[in-house]
């Protein structure tokens, strides 16, 4: 396997670009919602999931759900909305695809971009896989009041999310929040993805360049095992720290 440009572009782009409004997703790609769309209707028999990192994306949903909806149709509303009195933040890990992923945590006051996804039974399994839950990330009720949606008639109740684990990334004692996400009173310091990815690369070895630091996160599992231990033991907050200032804030 040889990493190409579109593979370390991919990487060093994460979250990755969502619309600016909700919208439905189809195998054909995402397509607005229209006025005469029931909102009952669309997510009937659908649990409510936060999006607040990558899988709001379409070129996110694309990767993990193409493949179903070509073959067994269907769709995926997006909504556009913003969680309140959370943040996102960068969480200890890389991923196989080589971007360092997202997490939350809570941050009184706080006001940031977010998104709800409402997935099917299928869809959902599909999601769990992809969020390697039960060892990446843990799946939570969480609660309806802190998130508030900009598109009117659709209800979160059931409302549901991925906590990463590891909990979040932390520098000098800092939690990193994603400069991507636009937040308003955002209380930590924010860093972009090539930014971080760049300050990692420097910590763990030196002496290779982005790309192949990038590269090798992709194609080597042991060295991406091994890079990820010294994120967890280098660049993070002791996980039962975070979770129980999680649990007192839910």
């Amino acid at each position: 396997m040889s990493v190409d440009e579109k593979q370390l572009l991919f990487a060093k782009s994460y979250p990755f670009e969502s619309p600016s409004a909700s919208y439905i997703f189809t195998a054909k790609g995402p397509e607005p919602i229209h006025e005469n769309h029931d909102p009952t209707e669309l997510i009937k028999h659908r649990t409510p999931v936060l999006a607040y990192g990558s899988n709001s994306a379409p070129i996110q949903l694309k990767r993990k759900f193409h493949e179903h909806l070509a073959s067994a149709g269907g769709f995926i509303p997006v909504l556009k909305g913003y969680l309140l009195n959370y943040d996102v933040v960068y969480s200890p890990v890389v991923a196989p695809y080589g971007s360092i992923p997202a997490t939350i945590t809570p941050s009184p006051g706080v006001i940031a971009n977010a998104y709800v996804t409402y997935l099917d039974q299928e869809q959902l399994a599909i999601m769990h896989r992809s969020e390697g839950v039960g060892y990446m990330y843990d799946y939570l009720a969480f609660d309806e009041n802190d998130v508030q949606l900009e598109y009117e008639g659709f209800a979160v109740t059931g409302l549901h999310t991925y906590l990463s684990q590891r909990g979040p990334l932390a520098l000098n004692k800092g939690i990193v929040a994603l400069a991507e996400v636009e937040a308003a009173k955002r209380q930590f310091p924010a860093m972009t993805q090539t930014e971080l990815l760049t300050l990692v690369k420097h910590d763990y070895c030196t002496e290779l360049p982005l790309n192949d630091f990038i590269s090798n996160t992709i194609e080597d599992q042991t060295f991406r095992s091994s890079v990820n231990h010294h994120l967890l033991h280098h660049f993070s907050i002791p996980s039962s720290k975070h979770n129980r200032s999680f649990d007192h804030h839910r």
